[in-house]
């Protein structure tokens, strides 16, 4: 929910619209120059986590899936987002679902707001460490292949334009300033 605050007062607040994944909220909203005009925002249910598992070759994992809103294939960092889960045992899940891979050592690397402009929703950025490959165990409608590549390759996919997906790019920001 949106709070008033720098000269913003939010008057009032109404779903205009829900399904299983987010609702639309349309706010009254009172503007520092006095003016009162609409402002609507998307809430997601749930916050989400992206898990960067790193292996002592310094290879890390990709998932790679057809993005549909883009019409384009996309390879991302292993992320999602589980209703009534925490962001850590989100990362925890996440990870074995996308790719059966298990850590035993996790750390808090980054946390940012993915679009502050018209929602509320918190990404946090995980490392995974000593980990145990295994079988995935992706959801019903998630169609998902995976790869290992070189924590450096990342950077090049990003910089040829291969990786094209925003939280990724952030994520190994993150990565690159942590290690």
């Amino acid at each position: 929910m949106i709070k008033s605050g720098h000269g913003f007062e939010v008057i009032s607040s109404k779903e205009e619209y829900k399904n299983p994944f987010f609702k639309i909220i349309k706010h009254d909203v009172k503007r520092p120059n006095g003016v009162r005009k609409p402002y609507w925002t998307v809430s997601r249910f749930s916050d989400f986590s992206i898990i960067i598992p790193i292996f002592p070759d310094d290879s890390t994992i990709l998932v790679g899936q057809y993005r549909l809103p883009v019409g384009e294939y996309s390879w991302e960092f292993p992320m999602g987002q589980v209703m009534g889960k925490n962001p850590i045992e989100t990362a925890i899940q996440e990870l074995k679902e996308e790719t059966g891979i298990r850590a035993k050592k996790w750390d808090l690397i980054g946390h940012y707001y993915l679009a502050p402009g018209h929602h509320e929703q918190q990404v946090d950025i995980y490392i995974a460490r000593e980990l145990t490959v295994g079988k995935s165990e992706p959801e019903e409608n998630e169609f998902l292949e995976t790869k290992q590549v070189k924590i450096s390759e990342v950077g090049e996919m990003i910089k040829d334009g291969k990786i094209k997906d925003g939280p990724t790019i952030v994520a190994f920001h993150y990565l690159e300033n942590y290690i």
